[in-house]
């Protein structure tokens, strides 16, 4: 299975530039996400895998520091770096980016 980036559709995603701070603010989330190590959010089993696939995903968009996330970038990203698991929800980055971190 691959990786969606549907979930960049979302109200909190689509439309966003991707910053420093945008991606600093993903990263508190993601750093949030890690004390449930081993339990599970929306049916989503929070393990090793799991934080491993979502770091990836914002490696990924570090690549593309100064662009929008629109309908070219997603594409892009669902044509060229879609690959590797399917451990990671976008439906729980939905609920992450949500969330008030502080950073």
């Amino acid at each position: 299975m691959q990786i969606s980036w549907e979930f960049l559709y979302g109200n909190y995603f689509y439309g966003q530039a991707i910053t420093e701070s945008f991606l600093a603010s993903m990263i508190s989330r993601l750093d949030h996400i890690v004390e449930y190590f081993g339990r599970t959010i929306d049916e989503t089993l929070i393990s090793e895998d799991f934080i491993k696939c979502m770091g990836q995903r914002l490696d990924i968009l570090i690549e593309f520091v100064g662009h929008t996330l629109d309908d070219n970038l997603i594409g892009h990203l669902e044509n060229h770096h879609a690959s590797g698991s399917s451990g990671c929800s976008g439906y729980l980055w939905l609920h992450l980016a949500g969330l008030n971190f502080r950073i």
